[in-house]
């Protein structure tokens, strides 16, 4: 079959240039699925200085068909995707990162991965970490814009390309996506795609959506009274293993609850290891807690970090508490938002990551 015939080069995208030049020296053949075939003729030197594959490819493609320019068949491979790497590697990151569609960005990822094109694969990896970082504070910079629009069908499509090139770093947050949205009331073709997720990874959806539901849940057990209760709850904090409740409270920076009126009031409230006594300034505050926490959690709203924006220190202090109390309730908040950020991996069962990767702040993929 002649070029011509099967690029017409004035008709569609890819009888141009980066996927066609007539001084090529290597013609790339796609058969797609109803047989017709789409050729690239393209200068071969950029392939085989970035994969070992396609020179291995390159050589065995001269030793059987024996013609002036050899033809490469990739098996498997897309159109897009393979107009997307002729993109990346005809124009560089530089430019073309500005315009990359998150398709075209997932299709470069996979065949970097298949032809081992390391240089090209890390920074398309860096490129989709601007948009799905591991780091809790870049990505609460991002859902104050970009990801206040549910990424649904993109955290499916996320999903699936980085568990076949084992990039797992991208799975974290995706997942978290995927279950703290609200499916029921997505359009019926967002919630139809979860079935281009595999049996396993809805698995995963559904354990981990439930290990995050427990999680969230023992905010509310912050609302009991019971002193011998209240004083065997745990809170997460960072760098550290669990702290009780009660010590949590004592050792917060704040200081001590002002509320010293109330402190007869509230002798009861013995959360202590030698007789000491943390009271609280009303008894509203449980009820505020309480309702807070009830409203958000059993309310399906399973983003931590929603109810962490939303919650502030002023929240507590017009139900009755002093401004040491009411901050050390919004670090409960946040403390609890950074136990269940840091748990994604173990709680949806996903690969083992580098605890140096949440740490990792956005950086340059140039």
């Amino acid at each position: 079959m002649s070029a011509a015939a099967a690029i017409p080069k004035d008709e569609g995208p890819h009888g141009v240039p980066p996927f066609w030049h007539e001084d090529g020296d290597l013609i790339l053949r796609i058969t797609k699925n109803n047989s017709n075939e789409v050729l690239f003729k393209i200068h071969k030197v950029l392939l085989v200085l970035k994969s070992p594959v396609f020179r291995d490819m390159v050589i065995l493609g001269h030793e059987v068909e024996h013609k002036p320019v050899p033809e490469v068949p990739l098996k498997g491979d897309s159109v897009e995707d393979v107009c997307a790497l002729l993109r990346v590697l005809y124009e560089g990151f530089e430019i073309y990162a500005e315009t990359m569609s998150f398709d075209a960005a997932l299709g470069v990822l996979r065949l970097s991965h298949k032809y081992q094109m390391d240089s090209l694969r890390t920074g398309i990896i860096r490129l989709l970490k601007q948009s799905w970082p591991l780091n809790r504070q870049d990505y609460l910079s991002l859902s104050k814009g970009e990801c206040k629009v549910p990424r649904i069908t993109e955290s499916i499509k996320l999903i699936n390309a980085a568990w076949c090139t084992h990039t797992y770093q991208l799975l974290p947050t995706a997942f978290y996506e995927l279950a703290i949205a609200n499916l029921s009331e997505g359009p019926i073709s967002e919630r139809e795609y979860l079935n281009n997720l595999s049996q396993e990874h809805l698995a995963r959806l559904v354990v981990g959506k439930d290990r995050l539901r427990m999680r969230l849940h023992s905010l509310q057990q912050g609302c009991i009274r019971e002193a011998e209760v209240l004083g065997t709850l745990s809170f997460w904090q960072p760098d550290q293993e669990s702290i009780p409740l009660s010590v949590h409270r004592r050792t917060y920076p704040g200081g001590q609850c002002s509320g010293t009126s109330s402190m007869q009031k509230f002798a009861w409230l013995d959360l202590t290891v030698r007789d000491e006594r943390v009271p609280f300034c009303l008894e509203g505050t449980f009820d505020k807690w309480k309702s807070i926490t009830a409203k958000h959690i059993f309310g399906g709203y399973l983003g931590i970090d929603v109810l962490c924006e939303n919650i502030t220190s002023s929240t507590f202090r017009e139900a009755g508490a002093c401004s040491s109390c009411a901050e050390w309730m919004v670090s409960i908040l946040q403390n609890k938002a950074t136990e269940v950020w840091h748990n994604i991996p173990a709680d949806f069962e996903l690969p083992e990551l580098d605890k140096a990767e949440f740490n990792e702040m956005r950086k340059n993929i140039f």
